[in-house]
């Protein structure tokens, strides 16, 4: 079978509809170069808009309009996680929110393609998500290529995009197309998945109230380094843009700062709920104003964030009849996967904002991992580990 000759699935009657109502599936290769290249344009497309719409805002500004569509690549690349250099600077602190936007595009396309090409095989699948990956990457090194003061290596910028765009391909494949079945999963695996979704979504509620409770306590200070940067309309315009970048950043450091282990400021400082922000000098973002110079009131008790999320995720366990031991073991399966997750992201907002003292900001992975590991497990292990009477529970437990 080629990539472009299909036969239905075994058990399935041919989907294909009548002629005269439906035009044949595009060859798989095809969708999915399609796909990849419309999710790199429409994406990139987003952020050259708002670039060219500051430099329109301010035509005396002695900016060229290649000047913004080259910050435009800048702010593309490093949302996905290419390392750049700009006038010397190492900047590796990806802009996390337009990485979002990447991820959209791309699950969208992916979904336009799915339908397309008619993917109903693994195989189908495969290569529809090889094509949309080999497709993005090479954009993304054109990107570099065409650029003057990006200071990035082509071919990695294409193996990171590239590899960004092959995992949500696969993901969305697989949520999209029927390869993995419930069936094929463990009872045990997918209520651990279902607690972990849980407590993350409870930890990201937290982090995302710290951040904005923190704003609003240091609003003057934020109102203060805004005005200091003494911005026109087009100015405003791209640090409004470069901040709402950053805040899937700045709510990853609150919840490392909530969890306990903080962040990182510089190379000597960090901020933690049990320590002092120090006096490292940060770039001027306004969101950066809100970093608490001192640990606030009752700081110790922050941690049981993690605790509570642990009870949630215990408490769904136990409903569907995990408990004692048997419980602790899911429970721990599940603590593992938010801890991991929770590192991933630890990771991917880290890196340099500058040179010297800068070269080493954001949270330390690890440290946060292992936090969010202890914190959930001790929360699951204190609901389920008691023996429960009921019928269904004894089943598991």
């Amino acid at each position: 079978m080629s990539l472009t000759e299909r036969r239905p699935a075994p058990g399935r009657r041919s989907r294909e509809r009548p002629e005269a109502t439906a035009s044949p599936p595009l060859p798989l290769l095809v969708a999915g170069a399609v796909a990849g290249a419309v999710a790199a344009l429409v994406s990139y497309a987003l952020l050259a808009v708002i670039a060219l719409g500051a430099w329109m805002l301010d035509p005396a500004a002695p900016w060229e309009w290649s000047h913004m569509l080259e910050a435009a690549s800048a702010g593309w690349l490093s949302g996905q996680g290419v390392p750049l250099v700009i006038a010397e600077t190492p900047i590796s602190v990806p802009p996390l929110g337009f990485g979002l936007v990447c991820l959209l595009a791309l699950a969208a396309a992916t979904r336009w393609a799915i339908g397309a090409a008619a993917v109903a095989r693994r195989g189908e699948a495969v290569a529809v998500s090889v094509s949309s990956a080999v497709t993005y990457g090479a954009g993304a090194a054109i990107v570099v290529a065409l650029g003057q003061h990006l200071g990035a290596v082509p071919w990695l910028a294409g193996v990171v995009c590239g590899s960004i765009a092959l995992v949500i391909s696969a993901a969305t494949m697989i949520a999209r197309v029927p390869l993995i079945r419930a069936n094929d999963l463990s009872p045990s695996s997918l209520d651990a998945v279902s607690a972990a979704v849980v407590g993350l979504m409870i930890l990201v509620i937290a982090a995302g109230l710290a951040l904005a409770a923190m704003i609003v306590i240091h609003a003057d200070e934020v109102g203060r380094v805004m005005g200091s940067l003494e911005l026109g309309a087009a100015g405003g315009l791209l640090i409004v843009a470069l901040t709402v970048g950053y805040l899937p950043v700045a709510m990853v450091w609150s919840l490392a700062y909530l969890l306990g282990p903080g962040f990182a400021v510089s190379t000597t400082s960090t901020v933690s709920a049990f320590g002092e922000a120090g006096s490292a000098a940060l770039p001027g973002l306004p969101m950066l104003a809100a970093i608490p110079p001192e640990p606030p009131v009752a700081a110790m008790t922050l941690p049981l964030v993690g605790v509570l999320a642990g009870a949630v995720m215990g408490l769904l366990l136990r409903r569907r009849g995990w408990s004692g031991l048997t419980g602790i073991a899911v429970g721990a399966a599940s603590s593992a996967i938010v801890a991991l997750t929770v590192g991933l992201v630890s990771w991917a907002s880290g890196g340099s904002l500058g040179a010297a003292s800068l070269s080493a900001v954001g949270p330390t992975p690890y440290l946060v991992g292992l936090a969010a590991l202890g914190t959930t497990l001790l929360g699951t292990a204190a609901v389920v580990v008691w023996p429960s009477t009921d019928a269904r529970e004894e089943n598991h437990g």
